[in-house]
């Protein structure tokens, strides 16, 4: 499924190895999703602690509490 910026895959490999293939084009946001921060338009605040990524292309991704922790460090969010 594709749209102006999102593209969604199907496929039988683990999300850790495509992960180690992408490399940091990628970062892991949950247990079942990966985004690329280059096509994040916005990142809503959860009541859990985690984000709701809107991305550019219209797609929401959710983002963990504990990926939502890495990300502030790693954006200097506090």
């Amino acid at each position: 499924r594709e749209g102006a910026t999102t593209r969604t895959f199907m496929t039988d490999m683990q999300l850790v190895d495509i992960e180690k293939r992408l490399g940091a084009l990628v970062e892991r946001v949950h247990r079942k999703a990966l985004i690329n921060f280059a096509f994040v338009a916005r990142l809503e605040p959860q009541p859990t602690g985690g984000y709701l990524a809107h991305m550019k292309g219209g797609a929401r991704v959710e983002i963990s509490r504990q990926s939502a922790r890495r990300i502030r460090r790693r954006l200097g969010i506090t």
